[in-house]
């Protein structure tokens, strides 16, 4: 058996490992690699998985030494990725967790396997060479729905390992298959809404005390939002809390009552102005340009938080789980601006199917343009086709094991949870250490699936977990609003909109008794907008898409559309933010290793 590791540049640059006919590249991920083999087996183990409510990786080890992967793997909790190497017939398994939290791509050459934690070792490695191709859908859809969904790739022969699955390759016959291990059960749990909170309170505990099981020494990125306040009011043991924003803004001052008052370090890290435009190959890079680059926030707290701690937390996840953050709703025409309460849509009920409503209405997808419009006429029926059975294909596997439409737009939503555009957020972290997201627990996962959508719109119960968690937390004002947590939302309303025409009078404070709710440079991360707008670099990328030869390569643009649009918003006509971000993107994506 040859078994042969090179070194290869952080960031996961090289085929860094060599087993027979396979290779793979694992550098550059945190936590750091763990193997051991025994006279039949070598393994690898990557991510942070729980055995028995605790992360312990000799256990997991061991298990996956002397078990079959099968047999073991629905007792594993938490993030991670294994891939258990059979010497006798040089069979590669690999296996991941319900979320594909640790993202693994891979493609036959031959009778050879190639799999990868990032893309962009894949698309470098490959590109240019005979027999590559590229999935102009694959682009197309990322431009329209700012991410990418199935187990699709830029390339045709490269494949995402879906969320709980296990792939076998035999590396003598070089057969190779998959099988999914688990799938949702969605029958409604029946529980009141004050039990719901009161469990939901509980499962946040459990899964804290299970990713801080080991004892390392733990911070937490806090805002002065909900899903981040959830784990502070949950903790019952001190870590240090960072939060990072240009300058102490309102975000700061509100995370920084909220250590205050478990009496936790709090630190604030400043962020460059220049942030955005500096990290813009390795966030492309980091996250193979399947989200938009301006979502890898977090490079910058690399040196702060590295003496401090061994393991950060986050909230991430928290929002669209259990506050109903991209349910099908919509905004009361005259309150857009003025209020957080959204109107639940009604969807499987009109002559669309579910694929369309999903298609047409998810709150992140390109809306500035119309999306058929930045295609040439000979592209367009192929690229809507391709977009609407890709999402019909998951609204039917989720007819499979539910009859409710609501719980087949979360699955197109949640089925890969890395592949969200938002997942660059904890892969910037990931670069450089160790990150636990709290709400990727089975446990938690289950419970989400097993809510009536009522609970979470709106995020019905959420702000009632933070209150049990704990009330002290839950009193602090909300950072979003400057209001009261315990304010009903058309009590949020109506004081946003008395703030609003008393803006600047001292009858403001006396009836809202509140500041008034603070600009979108009070928050954690700036507006998309303002950096196309604001920063210099990045309006001199948005220009060049006009003449982008990388873009026009690619054969279904509408290269007029595009410069008419970026044209529009770089004269300050209309935003086309979304738009010019997803193509700059991919336009630097293109370029990597030309």
């Amino acid at each position: 058996m040859e078994i042969m590791t090179k070194s290869g540049r952080s960031r996961g640059a090289a085929f860094n490992l060599e087993i027979g006919n396979i290779s793979l590249a694992l550098s550059g991920i945190h936590p750091p690699l763990k193997s051991c083999e025994n006279e039949k087996r070598k393994v690898f183990v990557l991510g942070s998985p729980i055995y028995n409510d605790r992360i312990d990786y000799e256990r997991v080890k061991e298990a996956l030494l002397n078990k079959e992967v099968e047999e073991f793997i629905r007792d594993v909790n938490g993030s991670f990725l294994f891939l258990i190497y059979q010497k006798f017939d040089k069979t590669l398994t690999v296996a991941n967790d319900r979320f594909a939290s640790m993202q693994f791509f891979y493609r036959m050459d031959g009778r050879r396997l190639f799999g990868a934690t990032n893309y962009s070792d894949i698309w470098k490695r490959f590109r240019g060479t005979p027999g590559f191709r590229i999935n102009e859908e694959a682009f197309y859809e990322f431009i329209y729905m700012r991410r990418i969904f199935g187990n699709k790739t830029y390339d045709r022969d490269t494949r995402f390992l879906d969320s709980a699955s296990i792939l076998k390759f035999k590396g003598n016959t070089g057969e190779l298959k998959t099988d999914r291990y688990w799938r949702p059960n969605c029958d409604i749990n029946g529980l009141t809404e004050n039990e719901n909170a009161h469990k939901l309170a509980f499962l946040i505990e459990q899964s804290l005390k299970r990713v801080t099981s080991d004892e390392k020494r733990v911070g937490l990125l806090l805002s002065g939002g909900l899903d981040s306040r959830a784990i502070i009011a949950a903790s019952d043991r001190p870590m240090s809390c960072f939060t990072t924003c240009e300058y102490r803004n309102n975000e700061v001052r509100v995370a920084s009552e909220l250590s205050r008052v478990k009496n936790y370090e709090h630190h604030f890290i400043e962020k460059p102005g220049n942030y955005y435009s500096d990290i813009i190959d390795k966030a492309v890079y980091i996250s193979g340009a399947m989200s938009i680059y301006v979502n890898a926030h977090l490079f910058n707290i690399e040196k702060a938080v590295r003496d401090k701690v061994d393991v950060l937390l986050s909230g991430y996840g928290f929002d669209f789980l259990f506050r109903g953050k991209y349910l099908p709703a919509t905004l009361p025409q005259r309150l857009k601006t003025l209020t957080y309460w959204r109107r639940l849509m009604r969807i499987g009920a009109s002559e669309k199917d579910v694929a369309e409503e999903f298609i047409d209405n998810l709150s992140f997808r390109l809306k500035s343009v119309d999306p058929a419009s930045i295609l040439n006429v000979m592209s367009r029926k192929k690229m809507m086709d391709s977009l609407y059975h890709q999402v019909k294909d998951i609204t039917d596997e989720a007819r499979g094991f539910s009859g409710d439409p609501y719980k087949w737009w979360d699955y197109c939503c949640f089925r890969n949870i890395s592949r969200h555009y938002s997942w660059p957020n904890l892969l910037s972290i990931s670069c450089f250490m160790e990150e636990r997201t709290v709400a990727l627990d089975n446990d938690l996962f289950d419970f989400f699936w097993s809510l009536d959508t009522a609970s979470r719109h709106n995020g019905k119960i959420f702000k009632e977990v933070i209150k049990i968690l704990d009330p002290a937390v839950f009193k602090v004002r909300y950072a979003n609003t400057n209001l009261s947590l315990g304010d009903p939302l058309f009590v949020t309303t109506a004081k946003i909109i008395l703030n609003k025409v008393l803006k600047d009078t001292k009858l403001n404070r006396i009836f809202t008794k509140s500041v008034p709710p603070p600009s979108a440079k009070e928050r954690s991360w700036p507006i998309d907008a303002d950096l196309v707008r604001d920063n210099t670099l990045i309006r001199s990328m948005a220009s060049g898409l006009c003449d982008s030869g990388s873009l026009e390569a690619l054969g279904f643009l509408n290269m007029d559309t595009v410069s008419s649009c970026v044209k529009e918003h770089l004269e300050r006509k209309k935003s086309h933010t979304n738009l010019i971000l997803s193509l700059i993107t991919l336009d630097r994506f293109l370029k990597l290793g030309k």
